[in-house]
């Protein structure tokens, strides 16, 4: 019992200083959720400041990237410069170059603007000519084709005369081979006259010779002829009359016959050429 009175103050102190733990365990438990309200604020202003600085590291990024670009713009706007300043004292050199050359082309373009005119001139008479060149040879053409349809119709004709020639020499050839025989008989025939009229004229002169012994002026002094001598006295005047007759016919004969053959020698050289 004693024991129990005894431990009652240590209940009493140790219940006191149990409330005292558990007032300061809540305070710091209070203060505990109060540091991590805080620190959930400064975790939250850590991300928007670090959401911030990466969004400033983002921009500065941009900025220097600009900046560079920048600073190579104009690096090269001020190579640029430069050259435009060499190019514009180049052109400045150019122009006036320019201006000279022009000055030549105008003066070249007037020439040759009268050159022009004077070859539209002949041109326009080339043209002209040419026109009447070709109205000339469509004439000449058509002149070409007449005389060409003529021609055929000739070459046609031609070629018919031919047709008609060519038998027509078949026939005179024929005709002359015929000619040319008949012209052999006719030489043969003349040739025969020629002895027989030549036989003729020797009777002839034989009986003229004999009538001419027996002549009336060597018998007048004979009272009486021979009945006989008398008979062939008369028979040779009638043989002396008779050949001078045959004679007298065979004359125009050897010239009719003459005439034929120069006839038909003509008539066969022509054949023959």
């Amino acid at each position: 019992m004693k024991s129990v009175r005894s431990n009652a103050p240590d209940i009493v102190l140790f219940n006191k200083n149990l409330r005292e733990v558990l007032y300061e365990l809540q305070r710091k438990t209070a203060q505990l959720d109060n540091l991590e309200k805080e620190l959930l604020l400064a975790r939250s202003e850590l991300c928007t400041k670090t959401s911030l600085l990466q969004t400033e590291e983002k921009i500065s990024g941009e900025l220097r990237t600009r900046l560079k670009i920048t600073s190579d713009t104009i690096n090269r706007l001020e190579e640029e410069k430069m050259r435009d300043s060499i190019e514009r004292s180049n052109l400045s050199t150019s122009y006036e170059i320019v201006s000279k050359e022009r000055d030549e082309l105008k003066k070249e373009v007037l020439f040759f603007h009268t050159e022009a005119s004077k070859y539209k001139f002949n041109v326009d008479s080339l043209e002209y000519a040419l026109r009447r060149e070709t109205q000339q040879r469509e004439k000449l053409e058509q002149a070409l084709t007449d005389f060409k349809n003529e021609n055929e119709k000739v070459v046609a004709n031609v070629d018919l005369n031919i047709e008609k020639l060519s038998k027509e020499q078949k026939y005179l050839m024929d005709s002359a081979m015929n000619v040319i025989q008949f012209n052999k008989r006719l030489q043969t025939y003349g040739l025969c006259s020629y002895a027989i009229n030549k036989k003729y004229k020797e009777e002839i002169k034989h009986l003229q010779n004999k009538l001419l012994a027996l002549s009336p002026c060597e018998t007048s002094n004979q009272s009486q002829l021979h009945p006989e001598i008398e008979n062939l006295r008369f028979k040779l005047k009638e043989m002396l009359a008779q050949l001078k007759a045959r004679l007298r016919d065979s004359a125009p004969f050897e010239d009719k016959l003459n005439h034929t053959l120069d006839e038909l020698s003509i008539d066969l050289t022509k054949i023959q050429n």
